[in-house]
């Protein structure tokens, strides 16, 4: 199975498939252990969310030890790239009972209804999808993995229109400057730069007064 790329970033690109992922994390309060590739940007600002950078397929195991240790599964999950997802990662995640948010263009369904954990998909760039998706795992007492579907922004961006900010309708919330996209200006109001927006939309998805629309 070919793996997703797994270089080091300073910063999450535009287009980054780990964008809506973690806004949905901070949106209902959870933390998690980060497995390889770029997983472990969400320790960094704007979202804050990675408390153990567990390193390439430790991502699982760091939250097993962390549940046994006292930790609530409610409010610490695993966060990897979907390349990690092995047998040996779900036979972990079924022992401990733990949700693991798992990222990338490589599905694992095939080995989780071989595991038998919940198991549930959506776009990396559906922010309330995602959201769902995790609100109905951590509903549940058991094992889960919530596959998030999306290629490294280097290697193939999601596509769709670019994106603008209306400043008639903008009001200069910051909502949008919280997601850490280097597309978008820390000016007030902001701005979308067309030459390296990906149009993923996310930032659409999260404006609360509707100023982001297709350019």
């Amino acid at each position: 199975m070919p793996k997703e790329n797994t270089a080091p970033e300073r910063e999450m690109c535009p287009g980054c498939p780990y964008r809506a992922p973690l806004a949905a994390m901070n949106r209902l309060w959870l933390r998690a252990c980060s497995g390889g590739g770029c997983s472990y940007l969400g320790g960094m600002r704007p979202f804050m969310a990675v408390e153990e950078a567990a390193g390439a397929g430790k991502a699982v195991s760091a939250l097993s030890r962390r549940l046994a240790a006292g930790a609530k599964r409610t409010e610490l999950i695993a966060l990897l790239p979907a390349s990690e997802i092995d047998a040996a990662a779900l036979d972990e995640l079924k022992s401990c009972g733990g949700i693991a948010l798992a990222v990338g263009p490589q599905s694992p369904a095939w080995l989780c209804a071989g595991a038998d954990p919940a198991f549930a998909e959506a776009s990396a760039f559906d922010t309330a999808a995602i959201a769902a998706a995790l609100r109905s795992a951590l509903s549940g007492a058991d094992a889960a993995v919530v596959y998030c579907r999306g290629e490294c922004a280097k290697k193939a961006a999601p596509g769709g229109a670019k994106f603008k900010i209306a400043g008639d309708y903008c009001r200069r919330c910051g909502a949008c400057s919280r997601l850490g996209c280097p597309a978008i200006t820390a000016s007030r109001p902001p701005v979308i730069d067309a030459e390296r927006c990906a149009g993923c939309g996310v930032c659409a998805q999260l404006c609360p007064c509707g100023a982001i629309r297709e350019a």
